[in-house]
């Protein structure tokens, strides 16, 4: 009977077949949840025929869409914010549900182009964009083994401390790999673990739902009414009524501040004598993720409830939400969830570097494959993502299905660079598609200019911060990874001297 391995073996071998298994899944879903942590300023950059007018005008935009929607049991009115400055209103008509962008200021139908927008990266970051719950699933197991190879780590890893002072670029390629992960892992190891923690419970109901299951026989339904119970409504008086003024029920639940303190506006039966509204509050600069709701009479504008009181396990499940989502931060701590985001990436990306560098048996030509693997799933990942940017840009603005062209144009390259990958020699892949990234980063301010009208040369004359953004993070972007392509061509040079 052999004998037990020791802990620190053990842990070693599970950090690195987690690590593996996971690792090109966990790549993707880190990278394209950093480029979530802006998906607003994304989804604004994608649409550059959005413009504003206004500050938002409740009593005008409603008396419009009172003129223009059809009749319909409910309107559900986002307002605009310091993220996103347009407005929207949905219903449901003929059995489905609509959504039109409207201008705040006056209610005027905006139609920018078709996009799959900055909410793509969001939702392949937490279901990869696949309907239904097996993405969740899938995601979620990722995040339980991320959760697994980042205690294994803490446990082999003795000088862990030491290894935030340490990073040696110019040493053997091994070493300056290994030093890259130890970095960026220990760096921002509480980030990761808060991140990948808060992830998991957000969804605790999809992973862990012996207790639903167990509570409400199985329906699903019933735990969400009662955990986020709707509020109580009435039947359509049949007549019509002139509404009641919305701007005195918006002021009456603003902050100190005097910012905004109302996210949606919910209308039951809008322009009818039992109309009721319901204002749901906002979040933004708030921790806890939860919208409390007041209910007001629709007619004659008198509160009849709310906010409510909501129990503890609610704040909880909110600053969870919150944590992750950082719906509460001004932009510098976005910025750091970018960083920290973009750190994991990179701790990710290099142990899959690292576990096809160690050595091998003669004959094995698995740690081969592997690396092959690596350059589609990491670098074929970012050319993906930047390309999808250009294909935002290069498609006719009035393209029919424009939105699916543009999925089919990120689905494309990505495969293209997996095909890639497989087909050059080992590790001669990753110059090519580095090179080509860092050339369609540095290049995009360029086509942004040439190609979005006036739209990017007035947001630098006016200082957009989504405009300025998103060019001086490609710009950025770009020149990191042309100096990664350029350095693996040279260590490529070197090997075949």
């Amino acid at each position: 009977m052999s004998k037990p391995l020791p802990l620190i073996r053990s842990m070693s071998w599970l950090h690195a077949w987690a690590g593996l298994i996971f690792g090109w899944l966990l790549f993707a879903i880190f990278t394209t949840g950093t480029l979530a942590v802006f998906d607003d300023e994304l989804d604004r950059w994608m649409r550059p025929e959005l413009a504003a007018t206004g500050p938002f005008d409740a009593d005008r935009v409603t008396a419009r869409l009172l003129e223009e929607l059809p009749p319909t049991p409910r309107w559900i009115i986002t307002l605009p914010d310091t993220r996103r400055p347009q407005a929207s209103v949905g219903w449901f008509q003929d059995g489905s549900f609509r959504l039109r962008l409207i201008d705040p200021a006056t209610g005027a139908e905006l139609t920018p182009r078709e996009t799959i927008g900055g909410d793509f990266f969001f939702r392949l970051h937490y279901r990869l964009y696949l309907p239904g719950g097996f993405g969740k699933w899938v995601v979620g197991a990722a995040a339980m083994a991320m959760l697994v190879t980042l205690a294994a780590g803490v446990l082999i890893h003795k000088r862990i401390f030491k290894d935030v002072f340490t990073f040696r670029p110019a040493s053997s390629p091994r070493r300056a790999w290994l030093d890259g992960h130890l970095l960026a892992g220990v760096l921002f190891l509480p980030f990761h673990l808060m991140i990948t923690y808060t992830g998991l419970a957000i969804l605790y109901d999809t992973y862990m739902p012996a207790a639903v299951d167990r509570l409400y026989d199985g329906s699903r339904g019933s735990f969400l009414a009662e955990l986020a119970p709707e509020p109580p409504t009435r039947p359509a008086a049949g007549r019509p009524a002139p509404p009641a003024p919305l701007e005195p029920m918006l002021d009456s639940l603003r902050r100190p501040d005097g910012s905004q303190g109302v996210r949606v506006i919910i209308i039951d039966h809008p322009g009818d004598a039992a109309a009721l509204v319901q204002l749901h509050d906002a979040w933004d600069r708030r921790l806890v993720r939860i919208a409390q709701v007041t209910r007001f009479d629709g007619v004659t504008g008198i509160r009849l409830s709310g906010p409510e009181d909501l129990r503890p396990a609610h704040h909880v499940q909110g600053a969870m939400i919150g944590l992750h989502r950082v719906s509460f931060a001004d932009p510098w701590i976005r910025w750091f969830y970018f960083a920290a985001g973009a750190a994991g990436s990179a701790m990710i990306a290099t142990g899959l570097v690292l576990f096809t560098s160690r050595p091998r048996k003669d004959g094995d030509r698995f740690p081969d494959r592997v690396a092959r693997a690596n350059v589609g799933a990491v670098a074929g990942l970012l050319l993906a993502c930047i390309a999808l940017l250009w294909a935002n840009r290069l498609l006719p603005a009035d393209m029919p299905l424009r939105a699916p062209a543009e999925l089919g144009c990120f689905l494309a390259v990505w495969i293209a660079a997996i095909l890639h990958g497989f087909t050059v020699p080992t590790g001669r892949g990753w110059p090519v598609q580095c090179g080509l990234s860092a050339l369609l980063c540095i290049a995009l301010p360029v086509l942004d200019l040439g190609s979005s009208g006036n739209y990017a040369l007035d947001g630098w004359r006016t200082g957009d911060a989504v405009v300025i953004g998103v060019h001086l993070s490609a710009i950025i972007a770009g020149l990191g990874l042309g100096l990664i392509s350029l350095r693996l061509r040279r260590r490529l040079r070197k090997e075949a001297a």
